[in-house]
């Protein structure tokens, strides 16, 4: 009898929150829910059909907006391309937690692979 892989959505949530500390200041990212992001990709591929990189990095700012709420526009137009990159890198990551329980369900119940 093989054991059956479980993932408990139930644990995933406000737990798994992000904070991004900038200028001293911690801003807590606002849960995007699948139907959120849907929306989010439809607006982006909107404006993206003939977007330049400027046009692009000003929905990514949009998008950043949308996660962290209490960050000035204007703030996440002064980081600079390597700031704006970890911001992004860190946002879309997935918890460590959830990508912890992944690797462990992929070795099994003893651990190998």
């Amino acid at each position: 009898m093989s054991n059956p892989q479980i993932l408990n959505l139930d644990d995933v949530s406000a737990e798994d929150e992000k904070v991004l500390r900038l200028d001293g200041v911690e801003h807590k990212a606002v849960e995007m829910t699948v139907e959120g992001y849907i929306e989010r990709v439809k607006r982006a591929r909107s404006a993206n059909i003939e977007a330049s990189d400027v046009d692009k990095i000003a929905e990514t700012i949009e998008f950043l907006r949308d996660v962290y709420p209490t960050v000035g526009e204007d703030r996440f137009r002064k980081l600079s391309l390597a700031q704006l990159t970890k911001v992004i890198d860190f946002t879309i990551s997935a918890p460590k937690d959830i990508a912890d329980a992944v690797v462990k369900n992929q070795a099994g119940p003893e651990g190998n692979a």
